[in-house]
This record gives structure tokens, C-alpha cells and sequence, in this order.
């Protein structure tokens, strides 16, 4: 025994708060560390899967651009003269091209809405909507190649705001 008290006031008083402080605060860094680093690891994945994503679109464009350039140079040379038979299997695999190359784009464009904003949602939606418009146009009907750009320069520079 002390002269303030006994042994076990001692301990209640100088011990017992920093044990109990030790014991909560390893409870709490237990159980909260987990969610908080599980939480962080989610939004990183998030963060480089939008990356992913508009690089993918941007590279999907390149690709649907260059389909509908090639498609669009053959059919200037048709009309300008009768296409070979060889020339004739070129055009279909370029028609073939730029319809492998649009599904590819829009797909991309689809995964969009589970990683960006609403905002982007409405870029992609009126490309997507106006791409649609030029599919039923013949090919000396259609808009300039820049037209192309300018849309995928809006959408690739708003997924860009958003990374």
C-alpha cells in the first residue's frame, strides 16, 4: 500500500484510462482500417479503370475514323469508274471494317455509364444518336471526316475533365 491509496486505486487511476484508450483504439484500428483501405483500393480501381476506358474510346475512335476514310476513298474511286473485282472485295472488307470497328466503339461508349457523370453520358448519347443518323446515308452523303473528330474530340476531352 501506498500512501495515497491502495495498489488497486493506483491502477484505476494511472492505468486503467491509457489501457482502456489502447484497447478501444485497437478496436477501432482493427475493424476500421480494413473498410477504410478497402474503400481506398475500390476508388483507385475506379480511377484506373476510367484510364482504361478513355484511352480505349479514344483509340475506338482513331480505328472508326480511319474505316469510314478508307470506305469513303473507294467509293470516291467508284464513282469515278467501275471497281475490279478485287477492288469490289476491298470495299466489302472495309464496309466490314468500320462495322467491327463502330460495335467496338459504341461498346466502349456503353461501359462509360458505369464510370462516368451524367454530363458524359449526354456527350456519348448525342454522338451515339448522330452516328445512328449517318448509317442509313450514302456514302456521298455523308458529313466530313472532321465532323467525326469534332464529336470525338468533345467526348475524348470530357472523359479527360473527368479522370
Amino acid at each position: 500500500m501506498t500512501a495515497d491509496g491502495s495498489i488497486v486505486q493506483l491502477l484505476v487511476r494511472h492505468v486503467a484510462p491509457p489501457a482502456v484508450t489502447v484497447v478501444i483504439g485497437g478496436a477501432l484500428t482493427y475493424l476500421l482500417f480494413p473498410m477504410l483501405q478497402a474503400g481506398f483500393e475500390r476508388t483507385r480501381q475506379r480511377h484506373r479503370r476510367r484510364g482504361e476506358l478513355a484511352e480505349t474510346i479514344a483509340e475506338g475512335f482513331q480505328h472508326y475514323i480511319a474505316a469510314w476514310r478508307r470506305l469513303r476513298a473507294i467509293a470516291r474511286l467508284e464513282r469515278s469508274r467501275s471497281l475490279s473485282a478485287e477492288e469490289r472485295e476491298l470495299k466489302s472488307s472495309f464496309v466490314l471494317q468500320r462495322n467491327e470497328t463502330r460495335d467496338a466503339l459504341v461498346a466502349s461508349l456503353c461501359r462509360c455509364r458505369f464510370y462516368f457523370s451524367e454530363k458524359a453520358w449526354h456527350e456519348l448519347d448525342e454522338f451515339m444518336d448522330w452516328d445512328e443518323s449517318q448509317a442509313s446515308k450514302r456514302l456521298d452523303e455523308l458529313p466530313p471526316l472532321e465532323d467525326w473528330r469534332r464529336r470525338e474530340e468533345r467526348i475524348v476531352r470530357c472523359l479527360k475533365r473527368e479522370l
